[in-house]
């Protein structure tokens, strides 16, 4: 069986895996003069990084805007860290579902007083559902909320690529977006 080109790369794309010329993960850089910016790791040279100055740029922002890549020399940089991973909107997909059965619950336990002249009982019917109704409405947004808040809080802390203490750039190549070979437009930059 034979998988389209595509379904391979958005495969191994979501898997964290970097295909030579596909953009890389975003990662925070320091240098050792203060600035800090969040930006890509393009390619590795001998004692160089070329970095992109903002995550996902086209090989045409590299070609034609003088700003948008980095060369910069070890020396350097301070640190290198991933970025964070928050999940708000995981919180908020977990959240609604559950403040909306919350929401319900409550709305459903509300004690609805049957009036004297209810002789059927609709009107207390009606009220009853309008209840669940609100309890629905009311439970999921603050289950989103909630979710949302927590998602964001909790998380994973970026991982330190290169600090201080650890000076191996080599294995960065595994971030670049062109762990290999650069392309020739780029491999004139900066040289």
């Amino acid at each position: 069986m034979k998988l389209p080109a595509s379904l391979v790369l958005l495969a191994a794309l979501s898997l964290g895996v970097v295909v030579d010329g596909t953009t890389s993960p975003a990662v925070d850089i320091v240098l050792t003069a203060g600035r800090a910016f969040t930006g890509e790791i393009i390619a590795v040279r001998e004692s160089t990084i070329v970095l992109g100055s903002r995550p996902g740029l086209s090989p045409v922002d590299m070609r034609n805007d003088p700003r948008a890549l980095l060369i910069v020399p070890f020396a350097q940089i301070h640190m290198i860290t991933t970025e964070k991973n928050t999940h708000p909107v995981t919180g908020m997909l977990i959240g609604a579902p559950l403040g909306c059965l919350g929401g319900l619950a409550i709305g459903a336990a509300t004690e609805v007083k049957r009036q004297p002249n209810d002789s059927f009982g609709c009107n207390a019917q009606a009220e009853h559902e309008s209840n669940q109704a609100t309890g629905m409405l009311a439970g999921t947004a603050v289950g989103m909320l909630a979710g949302c808040a927590i998602g964001a809080s909790v998380g994973e802390k970026g991982q330190v690529l290169i600090s201080p203490q650890q000076r191996d750039f080599s294995f960065l190549k595994a971030y670049a977006r062109y762990p290999i070979e650069e392309p020739a437009s780029l491999k004139s930059i900066g040289q």
